[in-house]
């Protein structure tokens, strides 16, 4: 399967797309022996110079960011971005069979039932897919968009204003050295000199952009596959609404079709709405063991996640308040910042969507034309009924769900924090 027919068929098609650019793909799903080697090696290289070379570097840089707040700023949320990405690395390293388990079980479910009036299954999955591939694509862009505006920005700086950060030093022996000062975008630990000319500063550009770049495709990778899973969770959930809306009807039209030179038979009617509601309800419970599962996979990561970007989006806006809108940096930082707002927004946004479609289930089974229905049916629809009385969450760290109102919170207590840090600096 190619990668193009690979998006076009799957509703996760685009997320493991993105899983295999940037490297953390483990090519166990039938792959020839070829591929599986391109994978393996591609892989081992990326990961091993990002995760395992790049990384402590941008740690051991801290003892020489330390002298000025904004660089120090800057070094720790940068590290920590990508301490963090190495963490999902894991994560879906670990968990990659049971998530990928989930994948396919919620694209069995989703296109089960016939279609009838307004109940189109395939018409919202599509749409549904759509929207999930409009935010991941476009979570993508942003998130890729700030090593790459970085890159342009320094370039910039280096051609244009090379002789501006020029030093000029002349030892005993009359040989003059010029040592080229412009800081690199990101700290990190150089393993050369680069500042003894443009053409060494331009390669230290691209190996300090690199990672930050790669790490983009990772951490996007991982999390909108969280958020598509989440996505599809809800999209379950609308189509099992318009199913248990249309249940009768689709019964009726079921027997109808197997008997078509007799009207339906009211017994018929009942076992086939019987058969149904069964459907429906298993329907349910797997969208109730999904939730369980994403639980047990990501919600741990989800607070840690979550927690780091409330203090990231704080020191973001520290800096963005603190460069001139005129610097090359200030884009840059801003990008930053707004990826991850939309990181947390994403999460916060498909899961209240979850919530939210969970609460109408109980509406639907209402809505439905069950007055003619026999007392077993009844007695099912009014089980779930019961059940559905307790909300759908998924939740960070089983502290908090994610729905906007939490979104909010992180918000206001991410200015909160701000507001303490520059009044302290003023």
């Amino acid at each position: 399967m190619t990668l193009w027919s690979e998006i076009n068929e799957s509703f996760f098609g685009v997320n493991i797309v993105i899983l295999k650019i940037a490297g953390v793909w483990i090519p166990d799903q039938g792959e020839g022996y070829a591929l599986k080697w391109f994978y393996w090696i591609y892989n081992v290289a990326t990961n091993g110079f990002c995760l395992g070379i790049f990384m402590p570097c941008e740690f051991l840089a801290f003892g020489r960011s330390r002298h000025r707040l904004e660089d120090a700023i800057k070094n720790a949320s940068v590290a920590v971005t990508h301490l963090l990405g190495g963490m999902k690395v894991l994560v879906w390293l670990k968990r990659r069979k049971v998530i990928l388990r989930m994948i396919s079980e919620l694209e069995e479910q989703a296109l089960q039932y016939d279609e009838i009036d307004d109940f189109q299954p395939r018409k919202t999955l599509i749409a549904d897919k759509r929207t999930k591939n409009i935010t991941t694509l476009g979570f993508l862009t942003l998130g890729a968009s700030v090593s790459i505006t970085a890159l342009l920005g320094a370039t910039a700086v280096l051609l244009r204003d090379y002789e501006r950060h020029e030093e000029i030093t002349v030892d005993a022996s009359n040989v003059t050295a010029y040592k080229y000062t412009q800081p690199l975008p990101y700290w990190a630990y150089m393993p050369f000199d680069y500042t003894t000319s443009r053409t060494r500063f331009f390669w230290a550009l691209v190996y300090n952009c690199f990672t930050a770049y790669q790490q983009a495709w990772t951490i996007v990778g991982i999390d909108t596959l969280f958020t598509a899973l989440v996505s599809n969770i809800g999209l379950q959930l609308t189509i099992l609404r318009g199913a248990f809306k249309t249940i009768r009807s689709r019964s009726v039209r079921s027997v109808k079709m197997a008997n078509e030179l007799y009207p339906p038979n009211p017994t018929l009617v009942d076992e086939a709405m019987d058969r149904e509601m069964k459907k429906c309800v298993r329907h349910l419970q797997l969208i109730f063991d999904t939730c369980k599962r994403m639980e047990e996979v990501f919600t741990y990561l989800t607070l840690t996640q979550v927690i780091m970007s409330e203090i990231i989006i704080c020191t973001c806006l520290y800096l963005v308040s603190s460069i001139p809108i005129t610097s090359k940096a200030f884009a840059t930082e801003l990008v930053y910042l707004v990826a991850i707002e939309l990181q947390i927004g994403l999460y916060c946004f498909f899961g209240n969507k979850v919530t939210i479609m969970g609460e109408d289930i109980s509406l639907a089974l209402y809505e439905g034309d069950w007055l003619l229905a026999n007392s077993s049916f009844k007695k099912s629809m009014l089980i779930t009924m019961l059940r559905m009385k307790k909300p759908i969450y998924l939740t960070m760290g089983k502290f908090s769900p994610l729905t906007l109102s939490t979104f909010v919170t992180i918000g206001k207590g991410s200015y909160s924090f701000f507001a303490v840090l520059k009044n302290h600096n003023a």
